[in-house]
């Protein structure tokens, strides 16, 4: 009979810590992602939830707001130029599957070592907007219709829209044609 008792110490001990952990409010610095603690709770950035905003919220809908193309080459992997008198005249479409959601206008004579960044069109028919769980693929291509040829595709290179645990990154880096070249998606993240 005298093991209860010996219980009755580790209940009260431990009725104690719970009580102490449930009261806990936070301190400067003790909230993730940006948080802020205001009288004694986090406040969370858009996208983060829970007491220390520490939980990602997945976004409804992401919008690509713009598309830079950061590295260029001017040849194919095989060596052959893309155009031999002059450098490429680029433009970006994104994919899902066989449908385009993205494309842009043209940059004239791009040149390895320059930028080009465009604002994004969107096809009506896919709206204004990627899905967060989507898989997308960047095609990178050198225009020559301008010049009464036939476009060339220089590369490719996929990406999710969103991937959880990364945050929410303003700009996501697409690798193209195995890393020779390289877009970048400019991203609004939505919520409601």
């Amino acid at each position: 009979m005298k093991k209860p008792a010996l219980l009755v110490p580790f209940f009260i001990l431990l009725f104690s810590v719970g009580l102490s952990s449930c009261g806990k409010k936070c301190t400067e610095g003790s909230c993730k992602n940006g948080g802020v603690c205001v009288d004694g709770e986090c406040q969370c950035p858009p996208g983060f939830t829970g007491a220390d905003c520490g939980d990602e919220i997945t976004p409804k809908t992401i919008i690509p707001r713009k598309v830079k193309v950061t590295k260029v080459a001017r040849t194919a992997a095989s060596g052959r130029e893309y155009d031999a008198a002059e450098y490429p005249d680029v433009y970006v479409l994104i994919k899902e599957g066989t449908k385009v959601w993205v494309y842009t206008s043209t940059a004239l004579n791009l040149q390895p070592g320059q930028t080009a960044e465009f604002d994004v069109d969107f096809l009506e028919t896919t709206g204004p907007y990627f899905y967060p769980s989507g898989e997308y693929t960047v095609e990178l291509w050198d225009n020559d219709q301008i010049s009464g040829g036939q476009d060339e595709l220089m590369g490719t290179g996929d990406f999710r829209a969103w991937t959880p645990g990364n945050g929410f990154p303003e700009w996501i880096t697409v690798p193209v044609d195995n890393g020779r070249q390289e877009v970048q998606i400019k991203m609004e993240y939505r919520w409601k």
